[in-house]
């Protein structure tokens, strides 16, 4: 799921800097005075110095930028899915990493200073690709790559890059894409909330208004790659290339795995797919409802990818609950939970 086996490596480095020092600084630098809008996080090896920061205090300068420090357990603890540089001081890079820089994955522009910003995401053969633009919208940039096993002359000393995730790494739907509610109206993943009703269909083909249980991925407007798929009438829908699409025979198949002439099941009937693409859009969602399938743009579709059948019965409790306990499904903790459980266990399978 990961760029080549990014897990195995974060884990690795992380027990070998743990091993050599117990010190770490880490400081996430922001675009705005309020710390909303991350741009930088780096993470500094302090050694035998103790590490003794605030944990939550937003700090703004002149500048209008802002920052918070933090204590890290490991120099690569507080990178999560960052593209990011590890910084070494000898040539081969097998000594402790004294330093971690990374800006957010994806194509997300992030804002460095006044007239700056840069670009790091990754690919799925583990190269990092860094674009230093000279203006704050990331469009006037210098790019350049740099492989995830390349030990390279760096201003720090020496460097290698590390893929946190790609965009690749996403399941789900485009957030721009749409569900029908009972009220006849049309709405957004992106705007969807736990308790509407939508169009759904059950495993025989029949369709009914069911209610929403889950929102697995909370809101987002990451940038990711999705398979466009076209049918004969005009209906299309974005998803991701391992989200499962029903076909006219019952049976699910990858949105990446279809081409033009397969047959899909629609709200109006069996329809042939006329055209598959790639394409980029921002936010991932997929909404659960007390239903098995979801119709969406007018198409049928697991909620799911990868698998099914295991994180449809994952989610029958909430479907239980739905039933007996309906505004449970809405508490702020069980949102937040579902958040994080939910969104982990969808991609669990990949």
């Amino acid at each position: 799921m990961k760029c080549a086996t990014i897990t195995t490596l974060i884990s690795a480095l992380a027990l070998a800097t743990t091993a050599a020092a117990d010190s770490f600084k880490t400081t996430k630098s922001y675009s705005d005075s309020d710390c909303s809008i991350l741009s930088m996080i780096s993470t500094a090896n302090l050694g035998d110095e103790e590490c003794s920061v605030s944990t939550s205090e937003c700090t703004a300068d002149d500048d209008g930028d802002s920052y918070i420090t933090s204590c890290a357990s490991s120099l690569t603890s507080d990178m999560g899915d960052y593209a990011y540089y590890l910084y070494y001081s000898d040539a081969a890079c097998a000594q402790t990493p004294n330093e971690a820089i990374g800006a957010p994955g994806y194509e997300t522009c992030a804002i460095t200073g006044e007239s700056a910003s840069l670009i790091q995401n990754c690919d799925n053969a583990g190269n990092l690709t860094l674009k230093v633009c000279s203006d704050t919208t990331c469009t006037t940039c210098e790019t350049s790559q740099t492989s995830t096993t390349e030990c390279a002359p760096a201003f720090l000393g020496y460097s290698k890059a590390v893929c946190g995730k790609t965009s690749e790494d996403d399941v789900c739907f485009s957030g721009d894409d749409t569900v029908s509610l009972a009220s006849g109206a049309t709405k957004m993943l992106s705007e969807l909330k736990v308790g509407e009703e939508v169009l759904t269909a059950d495993a025989n083909g029949d369709f009914t208004y069911a209610a929403v249980v889950a929102m697995p991925h909370p809101h987002n407007t990451k940038l990711a790659t999705f398979m466009h798929v076209s049918t004969a009438s005009g209906k299309s829908i974005k998803a991701t290339k391992l989200h499962l699409l029903q076909q006219c025979d019952g049976t699910l198949a990858y949105a990446g795995a279809l081409a033009e002439g397969d047959c899909l099941r629609t709200m109006d009937g069996d329809e042939a797919v006329t055209s598959v693409s790639v394409t980029k859009a921002e936010g991932i969602y997929t909404a659960v409802t007390t239903n098995e399938f979801l119709v969406v743009n007018g198409i049928v579709a697991s909620p799911f990818a990868v698998t099914h059948g295991l994180v449809n019965a994952y989610y029958q409790l909430h479907r239980t609950v739905a039933a007996y306990f309906p505004s449970a499904l809405k508490s702020t903790f069980l949102l937040a939970a579902n958040a994080l459980l939910g969104g982990a266990f969808l991609t669990s399978g990949k």
